[in-house]
C-alpha cells in the first residue's frame, strides 16, 4: 500500500493496475513520448525498473508541476518540461541515496505515527520513543531520508488535512485549525498561506466548498 506523497515510476511496457480506498486519491500522471523517453533513459539509468519513493522534496516538486499545469502562462510548455525534469532529477538523487544507505526498520513506523498523530501536540522526544532511538539520531536520519525536518513533515500533513477539509466540508476555520493541530486560527492562516500561497478563505473560494 502506497502512502500519500509517493512518487511512482513505471517503465514503458510495464503492466500495472491501481486500487484505491473508498476515499479515493489525487494523482498527477505524466507520460513521456517514446523519443523523449529514450533521451531521458540514457541520462537516468534508474528508469529501467519500477520505482517508488516517499520524499518531501519530490512532493514539493510535484506540487510545483501541478501549479504549472493549472496556470495560463505563455511559456506553459517550457515551464512544464522544466518542472518535469526537476522531478526526475530529484527522483534520481533519491534513488542513488537509497541504494547507498540502508534505511532503519523504524523509519516507516515513525511515518505511520506522525500521520496518525499530526493533529496532536508532538515533541521530538515523543517520536523518538516511538522509534526507540535517540532524538538526535532520529532527527538526522529522518532529514536524510525525507529531505525535511520532522516539524516540516508534520506541518505539511496539517496543511494537507486542512486543505482537504476546506474544500470538502463547510466547517468554520477555527474548527479546522483546532482539528488539524494548529495553535489557533491565526497560526493556521499564517502557515497555510506560506505553504499554499493563499489564505484559507481564498483557497476555499477558489476551489469551491462541497
Amino acid at each position: 500500500m502506497l502512502r500519500a506523497g509517493t512518487f511512482v515510476y513505471k517503465p514503458p511496457g510495464e503492466r500495472h493496475s491501481n486500487h484505491f480506498r473508498h476515499t479515493g486519491a489525487k494523482c498527477l500522471l505524466i507520460e513521456f513520448e517514446p523519443s523523449r523517453f529514450a533521451h531521458l533513459h540514457d541520462a537516468l539509468q534508474w528508469l529501467d525498473s519500477p520505482r517508488h519513493f516517499r520524499d518531501e522534496k519530490l512532493l514539493s516538486s510535484g506540487r510545483c508541476l501541478k501549479r504549472e499545469l493549472s496556470g495560463s502562462d505563455p511559456s506553459f510548455g517550457l515551464s512544464v518540461e522544466a518542472r518535469t525534469l526537476d522531478l526526475l532529477l530529484d527522483g534520481s538523487r533519491r534513488f542513488e541515496s537509497s541504494t547507498q544507505v540502508r534505511l532503519p526498520s523504524w523509519i516507516d513506523r515513525v511515518e505511520d505515527y506522525l500521520r496518525a498523530n499530526f493533529g496532536q501536540p508532538l515533541a521530538l522526544d515523543d517520536v523518538a520513543r516511538e522509534a526507540g532511538v535517540h532524538p538526535a539520531h532520529l532527527a538526522r536520519v529522518f532529514r536524510s531520508h525525507y529531505g525535511c525536518t520532522i516539524s516540516d513533515f508534520i506541518r505539511q500533513l496539517r496543511v494537507e488535512c486542512a486543505a482537504d477539509r476546506l474544500i470538502n466540508f463547510g466547517e468554520p476555520l477555527a474548527k479546522i485549525a483546532m482539528d488539524c493541530g494548529f495553535a489557533d486560527q491565526s497560526h493556521f492562516g499564517r502557515v497555510f498561506k506560506t505553504a499554499m500561497h493563499a489564505t484559507p478563505l481564498q483557497y476555499r473560494r477558489a476551489r469551491g466548498s462541497r
